[in-house]
């Protein structure tokens, strides 16, 4: 008869753990922010923990009397007693390899987890009347709270501090962007450009260029960057988002390319431009629900060795599992909020396309403002920056500059607001610095 294959664990690492507590208190301490009781796979051991904790944060020693009295009679039995204890403390010659016996006890804790998430997901499949994407979504909770008790242990700030000054160190001598530009230098020298680990906002009124400035943007990251941006578009197709880059690059209007209205030049130059555009751009048209965004963003950046920026256009298309009924409020926050973590989980900037209510066209001055984001206080709150997009030329076409667009910062939770002026160019879609040009990799006015 085969003998069943125990979970994984390791026995021995567990002894360590609370034979160096025995031999020394003060491993206690090193270990704590490491394992917890349930950790143990053997279940004496959760119990000699928890009583070893316990003793600790009441101020008491912890050796073979107190645990004897913590754990009382029964109990002491159930853990085969102070012959066991005494053991444990016999068992290890040094505590000097607490921290690393925890380690092993963790990670195996860790898998045991993964393994039930799991099972349990490979179970709920098995029954008939079971919907995939409920279970997937379940099984990407279960799999996410894995990785957060990971992220969960606190951490020193002068632990960090070396690494703040290494990447200041690389930025300075150009080696590594502290934030990535938009290819809009009005804008980057006000917001410095996109920042890894921040959720960015970009909100206007329909018709103001959102998906305009997600697309370009996303492409002039990935080419500065030479890393990958993802976008999810939720209301335009792959196809319609690369005749609009490729087209932009190529600075004709896809309705005059794909209308047969360009002349053989510029056909040419689309052909040319075309080859080196998109490598880094990919764009999920399919996702819809929130529980996917993460999953789906996490498995291109494991791919892509991470990412320069995830990007959803936009916030209101963006639907939730588990309510039997949208309320649009409370699936705005939700969106907020899960995107600004995922932002920090990926160390990626993350922009949200997001529409304004109806208050601004009842306004004599149909500038936004950064309360008139629709069906949320949320997108305001968990934001780190919020970028409001505004034309005068799209209500009156007769002014002055109809070209002229502005970017307005309304919030940064890390620098300065105002305004950043620059060019609408309606034919192509796009928005473009004001007589600039890029040179040596920087823009510079050529005022």
């Amino acid at each position: 008869m085969t003998r069943a294959k125990s979970p994984p664990n390791d026995i021995p690492a567990e002894m360590g753990v609370l034979g160096a507590v025995l031999i020394r208190n003060a491993a206690l301490d090193e270990v704590r922010p490491v394992v917890r009781a349930d950790d143990f796979y053997r279940t004496t051991h959760q119990k000699i923990f928890a009583a070893m904790t316990a003793l600790a944060d009441e101020g008491r020693a912890v050796d073979l009397i107190t645990l004897r009295d913590r754990l009382g009679g029964e109990a002491l039995e159930n853990t085969g007693g102070l012959k066991y204890l005494d053991d444990l403390q016999d068992a290890v010659a040094t505590s000097a390899y607490a921290v690393h016996h925890a380690n092993i006890v963790r990670e195996k804790a860790r898998a045991r987890s993964l393994l039930v998430a799991l099972h349990n997901g490979v179970q709920a499949l098995w029954d008939a009347n079971a919907d995939p994407d409920e279970v997937r979504a379940e099984l990407t909770r279960r799999l996410d709270e894995v990785d957060e008790r990971e992220r969960g242990n606190v951490v020193c700030v002068a632990d960090l501090v070396p690494d703040t000054i290494a990447r200041a160190q690389r930025a300075a001598r150009g080696e590594m962007p502290t934030c990535y530009p938009t290819g809009l230098a009005p804008l980057d020298e006000l917001i410095g450009g996109l920042v890894p680990g921040r959720l960015t906002i970009v909100a206007g009124r329909p018709g103001m260029g959102k998906t305009a400035f997600a697309v370009a943007t996303a492409n002039a990251v990935a080419e500065s960057t030479g890393k990958s941006a993802l976008v999810f578009s939720l209301e335009m197709t792959a196809r319609d988002l690369t005749d609009r880059l490729v087209c932009q690059e190529a600075r004709c209007s896809v309705r005059a390319a794909l209308g047969g209205r360009i002349g053989p030049d510029s056909l040419t130059t689309l052909e040319r431009v075309g080859e080196g555009v998109g490598h880094r751009v990919f764009v999920d048209e399919r996702t819809r629900f929130l529980e996917d965004i993460g999953p789906v963003a996490r498995s291109v950046a494991r791919r892509e060795s991470g990412l320069a920026l995830v990007c959803v256009d936009y916030a209101q298309r963006v639907r939730t599992r588990g309510r039997k009924k949208e309320d649009p409020r409370l699936t705005m926050d939700e969106v907020s909020r899960t995107l600004a973590d995922l932002a920090k989980d990926l160390d990626a900037p993350v922009m949200l396309l997001s529409q304004l209510n109806r208050l601004t066209e009842q306004r004599d001055s149909k500038r936004p403002r950064m309360s008139e984001l629709k069906e949320s206080g949320g997108l305001e709150q968990d934001a780190d920056v919020v970028l409001l997009l505004y034309r005068e030329g799209y209500y009156s076409p007769n002014v002055e500059n109809p070209d002229r667009a502005e970017i307005i910062v309304a919030k940064n939770r890390h620098g300065r607001t105002g305004t950043a002026v620059v060019r609408w160019d309606g034919p192509l879609t796009l928005f473009t610095n004001p007589r600039a040009e890029l040179r040596a990799n920087r823009w510079e006015d050529a005022q």
